[in-house]
């Protein structure tokens, strides 16, 4: 049973590509939804690729659920979710991009708590901002931009004084006996 890995994306480029995409993504979202194909191919099916072919080449997977969306107002951008299983399947992504339109790229930010995977792929911070996640039982996920926010943050729910410059990439800190929040830096990718 794998650990699955949350993908939210972003593909933007030439607005005429943006749709064709679009509609691509909704057929699949909704043939996976009513045949309940939870773990096969839906973007790669969606893209005219051979299964033979995924399976042998594992660069290349995008293995997992399609989800959600939330429309951006930008005509040229269109962002979705999607599981994998274990990792993000970025190169997968941009390699479906590549190969089948002239003007699409993406970002994504990944996460996939059980191996320490935190990915943002967006240097220019023009569709994903955040820079931190905090986990916890109390709270969930709550995500940050900034470090004097999370340290803001910390300090009012949890009572802990934790300085910006004491914050690693993974960070644990005990907050009651037997309870700890962990506090997750995106890496760049």
């Amino acid at each position: 049973m794998p650990n699955w890995c949350s993908n939210a994306v972003v593909v933007y480029g030439d607005k005429d590509e943006v749709k064709l995409f679009k509609e691509r993504y909704a057929q699949a979202y909704v043939n996976s939804h009513k045949n309940n194909t939870w773990g096969t191919y839906e973007l790669f099916a969606i893209h005219n690729y051979d299964k033979e072919f995924i399976l042998s080449d594992r660069s290349g997977w995008i293995r997992g659920p399609i989800d959600d969306v939330i429309e951006p107002q930008d005509p040229e951008a269109f962002r979705f979710f999607f599981d994998t299983a274990w990792s993000p399947m970025i190169d997968g992504m941009r390699r479906i991009l590549k190969e089948r339109y002239k003007t699409l790229r993406c970002e994504v930010v990944a996460e996939e708590c059980g191996e320490a995977i935190y990915i943002n792929t967006d240097l220019t911070e023009r569709y994903f901002r955040d820079k931190y996640c905090l986990y916890s039982d109390q709270t969930g996920s709550e995500y940050f931009e900034e470090d004097k926010e999370l340290v803001k943050f910390v300090q009012e729910v949890f009572h802990l004084g934790i300085k910006p410059e004491t914050i690693k990439d993974d960070f644990y800190i005990e907050y009651a006996p037997g309870e700890e929040l962990s506090i997750h830096r995106f890496v760049a990718y």
